[in-house]
């Protein structure tokens, strides 16, 4: 009673003795475990999972058994992906089999293609004013677009990653339009080897957070995802799902911390700041499986990430004094949206060092540590979210001014690369 699960008789009692039906069970446990069915009636998600034979009528004392039983093993099934309830059995085994065979894959290649860009939502009273409207509509229209590939396998036994990644800034009528930065990584037997387009290659040990995985969103895959529901698609299955908060956290910190330091114009963040805005982070990933063979195949993957910036950010990016007042009257709400599509392929071919690197112990290669290096187009200095807002609002000329100038000056990242994902040598999240 104090959960919420049953109501009382009254104050005093309540009726030990009344018969249990298989909705009021299926209701008891929804209650419980917090479920999210999609929108299905408990008792008629209980007969679809086995829990009861049907929908209506009482339990017996051993389909109650049985049911109980049954429930805790299906909790015990979804540890890994709590809050996914309304999968079954079969898709339940399609999901974690498609994981575990992109996990255990001696050889893959994803290629991504990532978006970014900021998204405004104006105060009601500033919604009438058709220059700040433009001004704001101005920025919405520019984004940054990498361009990513990553592919993972072994040589002579060693693990080895080759990644490359191209930025290009701002599209849609900005003028750095034309504006690319391309970043290339090798990880081989735990040293990472980076040329940022701007310099001969340098090999780094225990390079800590900057893995070649850094250049690209990840493939979330086991252990990562809360809440997964099943969707069938065109000649496939979709498992969408929230990625867990702490991983989220771990993965996009390095750039909340590079982006609240341009914002703000700062090179010391508050930690305090950053768990703030991290733990506000809310990612949706949706997994493409096809079955080949009978056999379930991770295909690919979409992220979608929403990060919503506190008012003390917000006022502090329109500058300061009254232009920062100014700044948080208008902007009622302002979000970093990130959007990332990955292709996954499996078909096993020799990794190729790029040109101008060479390591010791890759075939073909040179016994010298980094070889001479070829520098890849482009300059190495990127922002991490773009200047993209949208909204409405309205205001004077000196309200479009002060804030639609301020903030499309202060967005950018003050990182000279791509943020890292946080992950390990392998193809799933550590």
């Amino acid at each position: 009673m104090e959960l919420g699960l049953v109501t009382p008789d009254d104050r005093t009692k309540f009726g030990v003795s009344d018969a249990v039906s298989a909705a009021f069970a299926a209701n008891v446990a929804a209650k419980y475990y917090h479920m999210d069915l999609a929108g299905q009636q408990p008792a008629t998600w209980a007969v679809s999972q086995g829990l009861v034979a049907t929908a209506s009528g009482n339990l017996t004392f051993a389909a109650g058994k049985q049911f109980i039983a049954k429930l805790k093993t299906l909790a015990s099934s979804i540890a890994s992906i709590p809050g996914s309830w309304t999968l079954s059995a079969a898709q339940h085994k399609e999901f974690s089999g498609a994981l575990a065979s992109y996990d255990d894959a001696s050889f893959s290649q994803t290629t991504c293609v990532e978006t970014d860009r900021l998204q405004f939502q104006v105060a009601p009273k500033w919604r009438s004013n058709a220059s700040l409207i433009s001004a704001l509509q101005s920025q919405a229209n520019q984004y940054e677009r990498y361009t990513s590939t990553y592919d993972v396998g072994t040589v002579n036994g060693q693990s080895a990653a080759i990644a490359q990644s191209t930025l290009v800034e701002g599209e849609q009528g900005s003028s750095f339009a034309n504006t690319e930065g391309t970043w290339s990584y090798v990880n081989y037997n735990n040293d990472v080897y980076v040329n940022d387009g701007s310099s001969a290659w340098s090999k780094q040990s225990n390079y800590g957070w900057m893995t070649p995985e850094s250049v690209q969103i990840p493939v979330f895959t086991t252990g990562t995802l809360q809440d997964v529901k099943y969707k069938k698609g065109v000649g496939e299955d979709l498992f969408s799902g929230q990625l867990k908060s702490p991983i989220a956290a771990d993965y996009y910190g390095p750039f909340i911390q590079g982006f609240l330091s341009s914002a703000l114009n700062t090179s010391t963040v508050p930690q305090t700041l950053i768990k703030q805005v991290a733990e506000q982070i809310a990612t949706t990933v949706t997994l493409h499986v096809s079955l080949q063979n009978g056999d379930p195949v991770l295909t690919a993957e979409d992220v979608h990430t929403i990060v919503p910036l506190p008012k003390s950010v917000i006022s502090r990016m329109g500058g300061t004094g009254a232009s920062a007042k100014l700044a948080s009257e208008i902007i009622q709400a302002m979000d970093v949206v990130m959007s990332a599509h990955a292709t996954i392929a499996y078909d096993h071919a020799p990794l190729t060092l790029p040109s101008g690197l060479t390591i010791p112990g890759w075939p073909n290669s040179a016994s010298n540590d980094t070889g001479n290096a070829t520098s890849s187009s482009g300059n190495s200095t990127i922002n991490s979210t773009g200047n993209g807002v949208s909204g409405t609002g309205t205001g004077n000329d000196t309200a479009t001014n002060t804030t639609a100038a301020s903030t499309s000056n202060t967005t950018g990242s003050s990182t000279d690369a791509p943020v890292s994902n946080g992950i390990g040598s392998n193809n799933s999240p550590s």
